[in-house]
């Protein structure tokens, strides 16, 4: 769904990526991944993966083994381990410094991983393919999780006129 997909998941679980989860047995990039989530175990839908990421993940991944994680953590080529949390979050903020972002602290690997299904809400007003993208079960909590207020449901209701 965004850059968490590639970073935080196996693609099951943050950060633990194998590259055989985004490429197919041919090599080539995988156009949609699952997504299981850390915290439920849920898997999401088939999420699509952009023509930018996909070119980001074949330029990334050339010559490394389909075993291999996606991105390794510091010791990754002597213990074979992808890299944590920690540094997927450290990764991010150094994205936003060198995109000249001046407060960095309103962006995390969270806000990685919800800035698409906002841009889908805000375009669409459809909590419940939110609600399925993000493998989440409740649309009351995707309501929270995207900030639909009482009032903002109104301002919408009163914005179309049948």
């Amino acid at each position: 769904m965004n850059g968490c997909v590639l970073t935080c998941d196996r693609v099951h679980e943050p950060p633990h990526s194998p590259q055989k989860d985004v490429m197919n047995e041919s090599g080539s990039v995988k156009t949609e991944v699952k997504v299981k989530q850390k915290k439920t175990g849920k898997t999401t839908l088939n999420i699509p993966l952009s023509k930018n990421s996909i070119d980001a993940i074949k330029k990334h991944l050339v010559d490394k083994e389909q075993d291999d994680y996606i991105f390794k953590g510091q010791m990754g080529h002597f213990m074979k381990k992808p890299i944590c949390s920690q540094q997927y979050a450290r990764i991010v903020k150094g994205w936003m410094k060198k995109l000249g972002v001046e407060d960095i602290g309103e962006y995390s690997t969270h806000s990685m991983r919800k800035t698409k299904p906002s841009v889908i809400y805000d375009k669409t007003h459809n909590v419940d393919a939110v609600r399925r993208l993000l493998g989440q079960s409740s649309i009351t909590a995707t309501s929270a999780y995207l900030g639909v207020s009482d009032n903002s449901a109104l301002e919408l209701a009163r914005s179309i006129n049948v």
